[in-house]
């Protein structure tokens, strides 16, 4: 079961690493603040408001929460101040955790943070059975407060020396050091007081390594350097690149101090190492502080964003008549944004722990095994068709003169990758309505050369894959479903890309989710999988991750081609490859996008069943989109086709809602066969391509993506009834 902690003063220095060292499923974390409230990282963390000078307020929250462990940061720790105003010293560092005594139960483990203070520094290393003669009177209160912990049934005091952070509070000595020495200012620093200063990080790592011993009495937890606070900025400034030369010296008498130093104060910590606790040295806690410093300002950056996505992007009022309707458009918030500039603070850029994450998550949203991503929908493509080109599929293999079937209405690049690998595209026409293949021929169109079918769904509708897929099989085709369109649609309920052998998925701003650019291929075929990371990865087939070297304990041990034996396998390529890799930038918005998938194929079918109820009184003049049977669509858009006697032309239709902001799309290539670059290009027609035709010149297309609102969906509508009520 897991151990409730109460941290009283998580917002100071201490306090705040504190919070993060707890943080994990063995504890369940209560902080306290008084001012200023420290945010968590941790789900399992909650921070509440404290007066610890108010008794009740203190009965009322331990009794409420019943911490196993309660551990007091809190305290007035100015040295000066408490000097001059002892009362308030007095009430927050004695009678303050006085009533955290008083409220908590005798089976709670009590910590209490103390400090060198309560030693006169005429000894230099101090012991935790050592006399204790406080100089000054915040000295004087701690040890009072020891005194009364000590009480307690269980209690654990640490006695700690100089404590120092970045990027945890601006008061420390560590702070104001890096804060005036990166603005180039000169800093004084007596050279006559000694301590061993300790990392706030590294001290919350100790006291939690004690708790976990079930440790109580006293400790002292400081670091292994004893030095002076001038020799200390001197060794900082050098180690962070900031100008030593600007760090002087001075005694403490020419400081003008209200309360008296301890001179020569070291803890010693022989008591601690003797339970196998190591503090940091001071060359590690400068390089776990610049970590900490650099995480800072990271958080900072990231938090800023949200500010800056309101102001740059944040929505403007829908105007009739005014504002454009894009056909398509990226829908983002200030979270893409933030894992963007994540990632590029990263530093790392190329396949890294983002595309690891977006695969994983699109893996399990799809239930597919593997999701290989790569720069562009169009080179998904490419790479599915070429891995079924390797020899290793021996009577499968695609050769250069295979027949694949395919639709002439569509996406150049579904088609490309069958022109560029020396194959025949093999087309046959598609139905009005569904936009997808004719299936009634689609058996006509299969010979001996016919090697797999490679189709895609229509502006997301599934075409029939029942009946595909069962001729696929039939005659031991390939099936390669081309889903750039359709991520979300579903056939017979199963979600489209897990029907065939491969699949792809574009990520351009058009499309349901996008990286900016972007695409993948996905199987469940761990063969092809290989395969298609080999042809994107310029044909190796070496496995490393980016970044990792001989994962496999062979990198020099293969004897290859006509290479020489132990040639790095690096460098090794068994098939005419390519770089299509994307980078983890791009992966870092599509995480993002991911997370938002859901609601986006949600508003994607409300603005189509919205248009489809809207325009259904056009339908003697139009030709509406409907579903394939069976089939559940996320729609990519909403084809319209005119019908070829209605009297109206496409043109017009066209032409009068672009006028009117709404935009406007063909249905891609129309009949590609009819394109410039196929004049030269080696293909067959099976049947007739007469509703490609139709299409290339009676259909268009508008916009259903998440961007356009209800208001919008009936600006559109109201914009058709204008054109027909003036047309027809």
């Amino acid at each position: 079961m897991a151990k409730t902690v109460l941290i009283c003063g998580s917002s100071g220095q201490l306090g705040s690493a504190l919070l993060d060292v707890f943080s994990g499923e063995e504890y369940v974390v209560y902080g306290t603040y008084y001012t200023v409230a420290q945010k968590t990282k941790s789900s399992n963390s909650t921070i509440v408001k404290l007066e610890i000078t108010d008794e009740q307020s203190v009965t009322d929250l331990v009794q409420k929460i019943n911490p196993d462990i309660i551990i007091n940061t809190c305290a007035m720790t100015h040295v000066d101040n408490c000097e001059l105003h002892p009362q308030e010293a007095y009430k927050i560092n004695v009678e303050g955790n006085r009533n955290l005594l008083k409220a908590c139960s005798p089976s709670t483990l009590f910590v209490f943070i103390s400090t060198y203070y309560v030693f006169d520094g005429h000894k230099g290393w101090y012991e935790e059975g050592d006399a204790e003669n406080p100089l000054s009177y915040y000295g004087t209160t701690k040890l009072l407060a020891e005194k009364e912990t000590l009480q307690h049934a269980r209690s654990l005091i640490i006695r700690t020396s100089k404590i120092f952070s970045l990027g945890r509070d601006t008061r420390n000595f560590a702070a104001r050091l890096y804060d005036s020495l990166a603005k180039g200012q000169e800093v004084m620093q007596v050279d006559d007081q000694f301590t061993n200063p300790i990392l706030a990080d590294d001290l919350a790592r100790i006291i939690k390594e004690l708790i976990f011993k079930d440790k109580t009495g006293i400790y002292n937890a400081g670091g292994w350097a004893y030095v002076d606070n001038f020799t200390f900025a001197v060794e900082f400034a050098r180690y962070f690149g900031f100008d030593a030369s600007l760090v002087k010296a001075k005694a403490t008498e020419q400081v003008n101090q209200a309360a008296p130093r301890p001179r020569q104060c070291g803890v010693r910590i022989q008591k601690l190492l003797n339970e196998g606790i190591r503090p940091l040295n001071l060359m590690e806690s400068f390089s776990a502080m610049k970590e900490l410093k650099a995480e800072q300002i990271r958080k900072e950056i990231v938090a800023s964003i949200t500010a800056y996505h309101s102001l740059a992007f944040g929505k403007n009022r829908f105007i009739s008549g005014e504002t454009s309707i894009p056909v398509s458009g990226k829908v983002f918030d200030e979270k893409e944004l933030q894992n963007l500039v994540d990632a590029a603070l990263d530093g790392w850029w190329t396949e890294g722990r983002f595309s690891r994450e977006f695969c994983r998550k699109l893996s399990e949203f799809l239930n597919v095994r593997y999701v290989i991503p790569t720069n562009s929908g169009s080179s998904a493509n490419l790479l599915a068709f070429s891995a079924l080109t390797s020899p290793v599929w021996g009577g499968k293999q695609i050769t250069p003169g295979s027949e694949i079937i395919t639709v002439a209405a569509g996406f150049p690049t579904t088609i490309n990758p069958i022109i560029q690998n020396n194959c025949i595209p093999v087309f046959v026409d598609i139905e009005l309505g569904t936009y997808n293949i004719d299936t009634a021929v689609l058996e006509s169109a299969i010979t001996e050369k016919t090697k797999a079918v490679f189709i895609a769904h229509t502006l997301g509708n599934p075409f029939n894959i029942t009946k595909v897929k069962a001729l696929c099989e039939k005659y031991n085709l390939w099936l390669v479903e081309d889903c750039c369109d359709a991520l979300g649609s579903r056939h017979n309920g199963q979600l489209v890309s897990t029907f065939g052998d491969l699949a792809t998925f574009s990520f351009y701003p058009a499309h349901h989710i996008t990286a900016g650019e972007g695409g993948a291929v996905v199987t469940n075929n761990p063969l092809l999988k290989k395969l298609i990371e080999s042809y994107r990865d310029w044909g190796r087939d070496c496995w490393c991750a980016t970044g990792k070297d001989n994962t496999c304990g062979k990198r020099f041990c293969w004897k290859l081609g006509t290479l020489p034996e132990g040639y790095d396998h690096k460098y090794i390529y068994s098939r005419a490859g390519y770089n299509l890799k994307w980078t983890d930038l791009q992966a870092a918005i599509a995480l993002a996008q991911l997370d938002k998938l859901p609601d986006f194929i949600i508003k994607r079918k409300r603005n189509f069943a919205l248009l489809q109820a809207g325009l259904q009184k056009y339908s003697a003049y139009l030709i509406l989109p409907k579903p394939t049977e069976n089939s559940d669509p996320a729609w990519f858009g909403f084809p319209i086709t005119i019908k070829p006697e209605s009297g109206i032309n496409r043109k017009d239709l066209v032409a009068f809602l672009e006028q009117h902001q709404i935009s406007t799309r063909l249905m891609f290539a129309g009949n590609i066969t009819k394109q410039p670059y196929f004049k030269d290009i080696n293909y067959k027609v099976v049947g007739t391509l007469q509703n490609s035709d139709i299409i290339m010149t009676n259909t268009f297309w508008i916009g259903v993506y998440p961007g356009i609102t209800e208001e919008m969906i009936a600006y559109i509508v109201s914009t058709f009834d204008r054109f027909f009520n003036s047309r027809v």
